[in-house]
């Protein structure tokens, strides 16, 4: 597909433009078409965007026009479908991908058009003329939820818009190119065309889900209005009927939906959480993969909207994941069930494809794809253009034996060994496939071969699991990327030994797997035998009756069992004795956890960790007496009362947000093409101050992913992120973890930002300002400053405004007016802190008061440290007006007055920045009076929630200075005391 963008003149509109283009068009040539641009600075950026590699750049050899520039697009697109779009917009997620979705929905589909805030009658949501969409809000955010939620997919329109047009190319080989000489300069030229695709019997189609902003006019200047008179009276004379269908179009119901329904849509957008959406491919058997798919889930609800494609060869599931919970959306059960042999079947491609398109999923995760067939989702997803990331929790991908064992039981690395025979296949699912030993193999590889080709990437736990990855397909090699699991431990997973002596007893090894061949039942059988009884042998998990004979068999456990179940045991070793490369092991994990050291086998990932990080010893895969030996001299020393002597490591196990953070950083860049710095946040607790999320989630700092930092990971060496600079909280202050993440960014030279706000009460510790000083610290306010000034630390200085987002989602007018009856009207108290002679004089003010009509008036108190808005919103229906006391912000102002509440200021303060809300007199009965008076007069009410409101823009403005100057602070900050 060729996206062109015919380019004159226009400087940062255009660059912002094409940026859009390059993040949102996956796998798309993307053609700036120079139409002999006159201005330097336009040709210097063109220049520069191609000499990166970011753009293809050509240029007219002299100014051709718009049209005749088009035409030239057309040529040079070669067979590709092509999309034309004007220099002045700026594209969305999925933008493309939905143009092409719909282009191909119907047969004869000439060309597609999207919506647009500003693009003639695709204005929404007033049709010819622009229209003011939330400032605050970015551009991605809008476009995102307009796909999103629009409920209509497309529907069929006279011509397209030359402002975003998708040509399907069999409809340019049949009606040619654009009427250059009709429409010379542009304005027209797509009606002439479209018209004429219609009288040749194809459908244009328009699309809501794609929201394109479009500065219109940008591209023509001055000379826009009357060209739009040329073209208008040229049209009429080539195509008599064009502008009645166009008018009888404007007016259908269906267009009036959809102009409605953007009316919703954009309020709601003003204050709505948007997050692109993944789908995570599991298969239904139980295990580590699901668990930990569930875990990273639950860690990045916050920035997406998960849900889970569940899979069986009977039945095929869609769920939504919200907060750690499956909510069933829809099943499908195939006529015919999957067999291991299936590679496309066309029947499931259709059931994927229009659940990836309804609910506009932008990634696809795939765990695992067993129990399907192989080659179906990875080919609808590079079919629909959606990026596909691969996990590899095993070697499925390389031979169905998923283990690489041969028929032998020897591990054979994915090279079929000498000789004939059947190796086994672990699972039902596997059993009917043909003869894979230097037959069928082939074959598997290279349906294998494409699926690991359709992934943007291809994951990894471990480097021995990448490296056999590698080895077998060395093509896709720069594909594979690591990432290691990662796991979070409650108080149940407190060392086994930590309180108490070990209990008297042979050496004892506790062994748990969910046991079969490969996990080394007979690897284990010889080491009971070669140890006769001198070493005790437990054995639990799934299967592990299979070595009842040879060790005391403890059944099957749950995960959350196991230190209990350990515990009884009180081992010695914990034996993990796989003869397969295991691509992780969380039992490895869950040793060191509890403190207890390993024997294990030395190949795979528990191979590669011990080695890295210590904790156990390893012995060769195919000589178990080395094992036996080592127990046995382990045994004896036991007996001597020597005990074993093996460091288990305290943070070899990264956490679970360590693992998700890197798969939000690894999604952000597959689904945009434009790198991102990267800013770690370090916080002490759940939720986030209030303060740091405004800063995270500026819609000024879009183009920075912020990332948390794990403090034990970071300060372990485990988080090697590239960080610009690590963000912290004053409550980090007093965490034990701060010192050792300040001491390894300074050895690794990031600087450590202390965003203080306007809390100074921290400055009063010596520890705490001895942590601070070897930070950059950012105070909200020259007060502030000079306060942390006085401790020796010298402060910068970005205001903390009001972020319009906070308040954008609530109603403008008071809830009063709707409530009806109600015991009493209620009024809320809203601030840090009441001192005892405000608290005394408000009592009195209330006693007995009731307003007109006699209905007893209420004072409710919402005191609280951080944040009072938040706890507002849950009970705002309640109230008909707020105090402020002395001791209130601004936020506690706006937020009141954005839930439509006026307000009455104790003492009068200028807590409204430039608009006083009323003053609360020192007179009892003249506040009476005045509280009353709110209760009764809307209009009154309604009016101070107006002003109000209007002071909140006058603060949007403020507040993307503020948000910008931490940005850049964060971005390039200074060394801390400079």
């Amino acid at each position: 597909m060729t996206v062109v963008v015919p380019v004159f003149n226009g400087g940062d509109v255009v660059e912002r433009c094409l940026l859009s283009v390059v993040n949102h068009s996956r796998d798309a040539r993307i053609v700036a078409l120079d139409d002999a641009s006159t201005d330097p600075a336009t040709r210097a950026m063109l220049d520069r965007l191609a000499g990166e590699g970011v753009i293809e750049l050509l240029r007219n050899p002299e100014n051709l026009g718009y049209t005749r520039t088009v035409n030239r697009a057309i040529q040079i697109s070669g067979r590709d479908d092509l999309v034309l779009l004007n220099s002045d917009t700026v594209v969305g997620p999925l933008w493309l991908q939905r143009l092409r979705w719909t282009a191909y929905s119907l047969n004869g589909v000439s060309a597609v058009s999207g919506f647009s805030n500003s693009a003639g009658a695709l204005s929404l949501p007033e049709r010819s003329r622009p229209n003011d969409w939330p400032e605050h809000v970015p551009w991605t955010d809008i476009a995102r939820f307009m796909g999103q939620r629009a409920d209509v997919f497309s529907l069929e329109a006279p011509t397209p818009h030359g402002f975003c047009m998708f040509l399907r190319r069999e409809a340019l080989d049949a009606l040619g190119d654009f009427d250059e000489f009709s429409f010379p300069r542009g304005y027209g030229e797509e009606n002439d065309w479209g018209m004429r695709a219609v009288e040749a019997g194809f459908v244009n189609l328009v699309t809501p889900r794609v929201f394109v902003r479009h500065e219109q006019g940008a591209s023509f200047g001055a000379d826009r209005a009357r060209l739009i008179d040329v073209a208008r009276g040229v049209l009429d004379e080539l195509h008599p009927s064009f502008q009645a269908l166009a008018s009888e179009w404007v007016q259908s119901d269906e267009f009036q939906h959809i102009r409605s329904q953007s009316v919703v849509l954009r309020d709601e957008v003003a204050g709505a959480r948007v997050v692109p959406r993944s789908l995570y491919v599991v298969h239904s058997s139980a295990g580590g993969t699901p668990e930990t798919n569930n875990d990273l889930m639950q860690a990045l609800e916050g920035v997406q909207d998960a849900f889970v494609l569940l899979v069986h060869e009977e039945v095929v599931a869609f769920y939504a994941v919200e907060s750690g919970r499956y909510r069933a959306l829809s099943d499908w059960r195939p006529e015919r069930r999957f067999l291991l042999t299936d590679a496309w079947r066309s029947d499931y491609a259709a059931v994927v494809a229009q659940f990836l398109v309804d609910e506009s999923i932008e990634l696809v995760h795939v765990r695992h794809l067993v129990r399907q067939p192989l080659t179906t989702i990875p080919e609808v997803c590079r079919l629909l253009g959606i990026p596909m990331i691969l996990s590899t929790h095993d070697f499925y991908y390389i031979c169905p034996t998923i283990h690489l064992l041969d028929n032998h039981g020897t591990y054979c690395g994915g090279v079929c060994t000498p000789g004939e025979g059947v190796c086994d296949l672990p699972m039902h699912f596997l059993k009917g496939a043909p003869t894979l030993k230097h037959q069928w193999i082939e074959e598997w590889k290279r349906r294998s071969s494409s699926v690991l080709e359709s992934a943007a990437h291809v994951i990894a736990t471990t480097r021995s699991a990448a490296s056999i990855y590698a080895a077998n397909y060395p093509r896709h090699a720069d594909r594979l990327i690591t990432v290691e699991h990662g796991r979070d431990w409650g108080a149940g997973w407190s060392r086994l030994r930590a309180e108490g002596a070990r209990r008297p007893g042979p050496l004892r090894v506790a062994c748990p797997a969910m046991w079969s061949y490969p996990k080394g039942t007979e690897y284990l059988r010889e080491i009971v035998e070669l140890t006769g009884g001198r070493v005790e042998f437990h054995v639990l998990g799934n299967n592990s009756h299979f070595l009842a004979d040879a060790a005391v068999d403890h059944g099957r456990y749950e995960r959350s069992e196991l230190r209990d179940v350990l515990a009884e045991i009180d081992p010695d070793f914990i034996g993990l004795f796989s003869v397969w490369p295991e691509t992780y092991s969380h039992t490895l994990s869950e040793a060191w956890r509890l403190g207890v050291p390993v024997v294990a086998t030395d190949l795979g990932a528990v191979a590669d960790r011990i080695t890295e990080f210590g904790g156990g010893r390893l012995f060769p895969v195919d000589d178990p007496g080395a094992a036996a030996e080592f127990l046995l001299a382990m045994a004896d020393a036991q007996r001597e009362g020597e005990g074993v002597s093996i460091e288990v490591p305290r943070h070899a196990v990264r956490s679970i947000v360590a693992m998700a953070e890197d798969y939000s950083q690894l999604y952000d860049s597959t689904r945009e093409r434009i790198p991102k710095p990267v800013v770690g946040y370090l916080v002490a607790s759940e939720p986030l101050p209030s303060r740091l999320q405004r800063r995270l989630h500026s819609p000024q700092l879009t183009g920075v992913h912020f990332r948390r930092v794990s403090g034990w990971d970071f300060a372990d060496g485990l988080d090697k992120t590239d960080y610009r600079s690590i963000v912290v909280p004053p409550a980090a202050l007093t965490t034990e973890i701060l010192s050792a993440v300040l001491d390894r960014a300074a050895e690794r030279g990031i600087p450590v930002i202390l965003d203080a706000g306007a809390e100074t009460r921290w400055a009063e510790s010596t520890a705490s300002v001895s942590l601070a000083r070897r930070c950059v610290v950012v105070s909200s306010g020259s007060e502030q400053a000079s306060t942390l000034a006085t401790a020796g630390i010298d402060a910068v200085v970005i205001g903390d405004d009001i972020d319009p987002r906070e308040w954008a989602r609530f109603p403008s007018t008071s809830r009063r007016e709707r409530a009806g009856k109600r015991r009493g009207a209620r009024v809320v108290l809203l601030g840090s802190s009441v001192d005892p002679t405000e608290d005394q004089y408000l009592a009195r003010v209330f006693d007995g008061l009731r307003s007109g009509d006699g209905e007893r008036i209420i004072l409710d108190r919402m005191v609280q440290d951080d944040a009072p808005e938040t706890a507002l919103w849950s009970r705002r229906r309640r109230w008909s007006a707020a105090i402020l006391s002395a001791a209130s912000t601004p936020v506690d102002f706006f937020a009141a007055t954005a839930a439509g509440l006026p307000v009455v200021q104790l003492g009068g303060a200028d807590t409204a920045l430039a608009t006083p809300p009323l003053g609360l007199s020192t007179d009892i009965d003249d506040a009476r009076r005045l509280i009353v008076s709110l209760i009764d007069d809307s209009s009154r009410r309604h009016d101070m929630v107006t002003t109000a409101r209007a002071a909140l823009r006058d603060h949007s403005a403020a507040f993307g200075a503020a948000s910008r100057s931490w940005g850049e602070l964060v971005l390039s900050p200074r060394s801390a005391g400079s």
